[in-house]
């Protein structure tokens, strides 16, 4: 695994764990801790400071922050008695009575947070998100309760408390949530204070909780959304029926009592399933999850306005360069090249190939003038411009 962004890894958020030992020792399969000496190890992603700076300037009453005390989740909006002016001191106040802070999703909202979300989605295939929780001294927030899917714990400032548990089930899916009813905890595997700079890996379907201790306790939780097998196969298997009605006829009448009838029926469901396995290839699914990685990523479109405003304006001199980070595919048939990124497809003329393949493939700046041979200055032109309009390059002097 390697990433474009120095530091922004999977190596920095495990070290001194190798990804390769992660990757066989404990990827889905159990939990992993990390204890350090050094406090301010995760300093550039996240502080105290820059959760009072948000929790300070954002609209309280949005849906992803929340109020969570002993496993109970409040509204803040269902506190303020019709004064939201009075948001944030009403936080602020529910937080000094013993209540856990929750900012979900916020590397929308913290630059070098979403810089590690892209640079672990790339290394890892796999979309990421951020949830911030800010816990008074010897409190809990949520309750006991397992994931349905993988989380990195980075413990920023104090300390907290963990205790987790054996999984009731071998990596739930999303539609298998943890039920307390049904799920009493199993054994315990860990019980651990995690300190800052400290990290926990727990695997999806793990039972866990967590209480402060004497100090107060920020952390951060990095949710992995994998692509699994199951929706791969899931995705597939919806395509070949979509495309083939035999797969949606009904089944004959009286299939449910009449002996001869479900015999029959049984014979025309193996033909069916033969009909599967002789469609789905296994590189369509690869190709398949390859792409819904890649959707799950957040584009990087820094300064992209101001390329835009540029676009139509840009000549042959123009110093640009492939947007960083961007994940692209090209696939030629016949007659046209398609290029694929941010989810979209642009088709040009097969003849583009060549600067396709120059401009995808270099990470320094370039001009139209260098670009291959054997393509009219023109198009030159008109590639360059529409692929600035379309994101996937930028001018090379942003930076």
């Amino acid at each position: 695994m390697t990433s474009e962004i120095e530091g922004y890894d999977l190596a920095r958020l495990i070290d001194p764990i190798s990804t390769g030992a992660f990757q066989t020792r404990y990827w889905e399969k159990k939990p992993l801790v990390v204890q350090r000496d050094d406090p301010l190890y995760y300093k550039e992603f996240f502080s105290l400071d820059a959760f009072d700076a948000i929790v300070s300037t954002s609209n309280l009453l949005r849906s992803d922050i929340g109020i969570v005390r002993d496993g109970r989740e409040t509204p803040l909006r269902t506190l303020i008695d019709g004064h939201p002016a009075l948001a944030l001191e009403k936080a602020f106040a529910c937080y000094r009575d013993g209540s856990t802070i929750v900012l979900q999703l916020i590397h929308e909202r913290w630059k070098p947070l979403m810089r590690l979300c892209r640079s672990l989605s790339r290394e890892v295939s796999a979309g990421f998100q951020v949830n911030a929780y800010l816990t008074p001294p010897n409190a809990r927030g949520f309750g006991i309760h397992y994931d349905t899917h993988d989380v990195f714990v980075l413990q920023i400032q104090g300390d907290k408390h963990w205790r987790i548990f054996n999984s009731p089930i071998v990596l739930p899916l999303p539609s298998q949530s943890y039920q307390a009813r049904q799920h009493d905890p199993p054994d315990i595997v860990e019980e651990l204070d995690l300190n800052a700079g400290g990290v926990l890996y727990i695997p999806r379907g793990f039972i866990h909780e967590a209480v402060s201790t004497s100090s107060t306790s920020l952390h951060l939780t990095l949710g992995v959304l994998s692509v699994n097998w199951a929706e791969t196969v899931l995705a597939a298997i919806e395509s070949i029926i979509e495309s083939d009605s035999r797969f949606r006829e009904s089944l004959p009448p009286g299939f449910a009592r009449i002996e001869s009838v479900r015999k029959a029926a049984e014979t025309h469901a193996r033909e069916l399933l033969n009909v599967l396995l002789a469609d789905l290839s296994a590189k369509a699914l690869l190709a398949d999850a390859s792409e819904r990685a890649d959707l799950r990523q957040y584009p990087e479109l820094d300064g992209h306005l101001l390329d835009l405003e540029i676009a139509s304006t840009a000549n042959l001199s123009t110093l640009v360069r492939r947007r960083p980070g961007v994940q692209w595919r090209i696939t030629r048939t016949d007659d046209e090249v398609r290029l694929n990124f941010f989810g979209k497809e642009l088709r040009m003329p097969g003849r583009i190939e060549p600067l396709l393949l120059f401009i995808s493939q270099t990470t320094d700046p370039f001009t139209g003038t260098s670009l291959p041979i054997g393509v009219a200055d023109e198009e030159r032109l008109v590639l360059i411009r529409r692929l600035l309009r379309e994101g996937f390059l930028t001018q090379a002097n942003l930076e």
